[in-house]
């Protein structure tokens, strides 16, 4: 190793120094090394017509009109959820009760239900079109988990919600920047869910809004956390303020995937 790093050395201070920028210049396209040039990606296949199913990871999914063609091949690549469920795989036992927040076409509520049994998953989801398709995907894979078409916030009401095309970017504000469509929202008490719901698991993707909601949460119940942090949204200073909320509950950061962080609470104040 040494020999060759002198020898390299050598070379470079004394053949390369000694020559001229042209002669440089010649040894360079010569010896080194060259890019190959960079192949245009394969165009994509065509989508599967719609009302057709397909199977990821043992969930079977309804392919919907309702989903934009980057969220199908978000799904038919295995992408869709992945860090979520993930991660969740690692840690859920059958005797947890989970509450998501951010249901999305229900894919992680259905990974749930089948680690945990019937009567133990509680998802919230505000867009009101996603619902039918929703449960729609919880019969194709014989699970009923307890589903509100809503928002929690800190109290009783309603609220602007901003619809994408694109369902996952959906949000209180308008992330897409493509345009949305605003609808107003029932909005139910997070604290009220929980006191009703006691939930051991708590997962939350509701794209900036995770802001707000731990001004409020009532978490005593909740052991495992399962945080997707959105820092283009809310930034970098938004998001550490959510972790040492976390971290002065007694939640421990354990596993990360993606923008996905899994949280176990090891003690403190569990309120």
């Amino acid at each position: 190793m040494s020999v060759l790093m002198s020898g390299a050395r050598y070379f470079a201070r004394v053949v390369i120094g000694s020559v001229s920028p042209l002669g440089y210049e010649r040894l360079r396209q010569t010896f080194g090394r060259r890019r190959p040039e960079p192949q245009p990606a394969p165009p994509p296949g065509p989508l599967p017509p719609y009302g057709s199913t397909v199977t990821i990871d043992g969930i079977t999914m309804r392919i919907d009109p309702r989903m934009s063609e980057f969220n199908i091949r978000k799904l038919l690549d295995g992408r869709h959820t992945v860090h979520e469920r993930r991660l969740l795989a690692e840690v859920l036992e059958p005797d947890d009760i989970v509450m998501e927040l951010g249901g999305g076409i229900g894919m992680v509520a259905i990974a749930c239900a089948k680690a945990t049994g019937p009567g133990r998953v509680f998802s919230y989801e505000p867009n009101p079109t996603l619902e039918s398709l929703i449960r729609e995907n919880y019969a194709l894979n014989g699970v009923e988990p307890e589903l509100k078409s809503c928002m929690l916030g800190p109290e009783p009401g309603h609220r602007e919600f901003h619809i994408s095309d694109r369902f996952s970017r959906s949000s209180i504000f308008d992330t897409d920047g493509r345009g949305t469509t605003i609808i107003q929202v029932p909005v139910l008490s997070f604290n009220d869910e929980v006191a009703r719901i006691r939930p051991t698991t708590l997962i939350v993707d509701i794209q900036g809004g995770e802001v707000e909601l731990f001004e409020y949460a009532d978490l005593s119940s909740v052991r495992k956390l399962l945080l997707e942090t959105h820092t283009k949204i809310i930034g970098e200073d938004a998001a550490e303020a959510i972790r040492g909320r976390l971290r002065g509950l007694g939640f421990v950061a354990k596993h990360q995937s993606g923008n996905s962080t899994l949280f176990i609470r090891q003690s403190g104040d569990p309120g």
